[in-house]
């Protein structure tokens, strides 16, 4: 190996983390941090050495690999405003990209024959033709794996048991190459195809398998939701019958006194009691209860309200799934628009509306502040829901695909615009 490969060794590993942390967010002077583990890595790289010869040779040269990844991976903690475990299950997704990159060139080499007059520095062709084509590569992993990574944001996550799986096939892949080195079969292309899959693997186990876990877990996270919801829909359906009740009881009592009070009195005792009146009725049981439950609570916090519509567009809907569609979405509206200090707008607007079998639901509400949308969603600013950030979305989500419908936000301006469309098949 020359000099100048133990220098590109370090650099290449370092590019091919940052694939997957570029997305994260950094830590102040990034570039000079950035610049130092660079420094630190190519050192430590370029000095790093231990003489030995067969099978503790390829021992030393394993050694030499992880103090090398090592140092890399203490580097992008210093850069990068993330948790360690996130910066190791980045790095070893760099580290197998590196690897993979590599002999990708090697089997490039075998069949692309440089001419023999072709050479630099007295350097070997196959070291030449890897400092040419692995920014081509590493940009093409880039465009597609790191465009992954960064959609779904999966440097966020992460899973300590992938992150170990991962760790060992690589460490074994990168151990079995180096002992085809003591056996001189460094070249060939069983090794390279060998080191290419098992780097696949382990992308595949960091990123794919994850997502795949991750989606699960989230989905299992909404089920849960939604019984929590089913509960609340009981509980508040009892409480708005008991205050419907006692409403109706007490204007009856007034319509007794009134010759006792005076008409000032009465005007002032009626307010207060019409101040619970909470018989709306849209045509769905669900919507009644969750419309009057939230008109209540907007009341008391001096925002309004609106619905125009027919609940009954939504009878081929259960009676959860209306609950918690619309719940979780007036919950939104509701949370925005109470941080909103200009009275005039504190207001959220419902409007939904049949068209043949297509329903759609249009979610209205001023906001404040800045509001980041990831992946086609608003990034949760509950504070007061740990473990559950962003699942109200979600759940709104997977229940309009439930019903082969879509969810879609907008911003305009400071208004905020969900818009949820769902089919009817039984229309």
């Amino acid at each position: 190996m020359s000099d100048l490969h133990r220098i590109a060794f370090a650099a290449e590993i370092l590019l091919a983390e940052l694939i997957f942390l570029f997305p994260a967010e950094k830590r102040k002077r990034f570039a000079l941090r950035y610049i130092a583990a660079a420094l630190a890595s190519v050192l430590v790289s370029y000095f790093f050495s231990i003489s030995a010869q067969g099978a503790s040779q390829v021992a030393a040269q394993l050694l030499r690999l992880i103090v090398v990844f090592g140092v890399t991976v203490a580097g992008m903690y210093l850069c990068f405003d993330l948790k360690f475990s996130v910066v190791i299950s980045a790095c070893v997704a760099g580290y197998a990209v590196e690897h993979m990159t590599f002999h990708t060139i090697l089997l490039i080499g075998r069949v692309v024959k440089l001419p023999a007059s072709f050479s630099l520095w007295d350097l070997p062709q196959w070291e030449l033709l890897e400092y040419t084509l692995f920014p081509f590569i590493y940009l093409l992993i880039a465009a597609t794996v790191g465009a992954y990574a960064a959609k779904h944001r999966c440097y966020q996550r992460v899973d300590p048991r992938l992150n170990a799986l991962s760790f060992v096939i690589i460490t074994l892949t990168i151990g079995f190459t180096r002992l085809a080195n003591v056996f001189g079969d460094s070249g060939s292309i069983t090794v390279s195809f060998y080191s290419i899959s098992n780097c696949i693997l382990a992308l595949y186990v960091q990123i794919v398998l994850f997502r795949s876990i991750d989606l699960q877990h989230e989905n299992d996270t909404v089920k849960l939701l939604w019984l929590e919801d089913q509960r609340q829909y009981e509980i508040t359906k009892k409480t708005i019958e008991t205050i419907n009740i006692k409403h109706h009881d007490l204007k009856n009592r007034l319509s007794e006194i009134n010759a006792l009070l005076s008409e000032e009195d009465i005007r002032s005792i009626e307010d207060a009691v019409n101040a619970y009146d909470s018989k709306i009725k849209t045509g769905n049981e669900a919507l009644d209860v969750l419309l009057t439950k939230n008109s209540l609570l907007c009341r008391a916090e001096g925002i309004i309200l609106t619905y125009a519509g027919n609940g009954s567009d939504f009878s081929f809907m259960s009676t959860m799934d209306v609950y918690s569609l619309f719940g979780n979405a007036v919950d939104n509206a509701i949370e925005a628009v109470r941080r909103v200090e200009d009275p005039e707008k504190r207001v959220v607007d419902i409007v939904t509306e049949k068209r043949g079998k297509i329903i759609t639901i249009i979610i209205t509400n001023y906001c404040s502040g800045r509001i980041e949308i990831a992946d086609g969603m608003p990034v949760t600013t509950k504070t007061e829901e740990a473990g559950f950030h962003g699942f109200g979305m979600k759940s709104m989500r997977l229940l309009a695909e439930k019903y082969h419908g879509s969810l879609h936000v907008r911003l305009e301006g400071d208004v905020f615009i969900l818009t949820i469309s769902l089919f009817d098949s039984a229309a």
